[in-house]
């Protein structure tokens, strides 16, 4: 899992995590909430910064990368949607590298939906 707000507090709360567990008991799954790494731009309300810094992004494919996912949740925009219009090109950037970076750790098994 990577991403804004909504994931920052999942991994304090674990309700998704719990919810998936129950309704799957008899799969042996394992998360890694990466909302907390320094490298989460993800979180930040106002995405120009991120749209700015590209290092961030590298560090965090990085980590997603090293955990080995067969899943990843992405959660992005909660509070970037408040600033409304003048964002809006900055988020479409930011979303579109973070997703074509995620897609781009296994090109050989792409999933996105």
């Amino acid at each position: 899992m990577a991403g804004d707000a909504v994931f920052e507090a999942e991994a304090e709360h674990g309700y998704l995590e719990t919810r998936i567990q129950t309704q799957y008991p008899d799969r042996r799954l394992t998360f890694r909430n990466l909302s907390t790494s320094p490298h989460n731009r993800l979180r930040d309300p106002d995405p120009r910064p991120a749209d700015a810094e590209a290092a961030w992004l590298t560090h965090l494919l990085a980590e997603v990368r090293a955990s080995g996912p067969g899943v990843v949740l992405l959660s992005y925009g909660t509070a970037a949607a408040w600033w409304g219009d003048e964002v809006r090109p900055a988020f479409s950037n930011v979303y579109t590298r973070v997703l074509d970076g995620v897609l781009g750790i296994d090109p050989e098994n792409p999933r996105a939906s």
